[in-house]
């Protein structure tokens, strides 16, 4: 049974960072000409947190993200594996009327 386990447990964290890699690529279509096409604002650059690992994310959380917040993440994923080499900041673009909107969810997001 322990081998079973420490052959399933990998593929599973291997799969779990590819998901979230598909979902962060699902955004272009937020995205044209450098605006958001929720609301129709230009893009800003601004730096986040690279977060390592697999996170743990409230369901409401992806239920919400594509209809009110597409183009703004609290965090950018850095993949499952840390190292004290790999940064821990990046710069990126987001929606600042996608951030107000998540800011506004952020509470409800997390009453799980």
């Amino acid at each position: 049974m322990k081998i079973i386990l420490m052959l399933i447990l990998p593929l599973f964290v291997l799969t779990s960072c590819t998901t979230f890699e598909a979902k962060r690529a699902e955004n272009e279509e937020y995205i044209k000409d450098g605006k958001c096409t929720l609301h129709n604002v230009e893009l800003v650059n601004e730096v986040q947190e690279i977060a390592y690992g697999l996170p743990l994310i409230p369901s409401k959380y992806t239920e919400y993200h594509y209809k009110y917040f597409p183009n703004y993440e609290p965090f950018i994923m850095g993949g499952c594996f840390y190292s004290e080499s790999f940064p821990k900041e990046k710069s990126t673009k987001v929606c600042p009327k996608c951030k107000e909107a998540y800011l506004i969810l952020k509470a409800e997001i997390e009453k799980e």
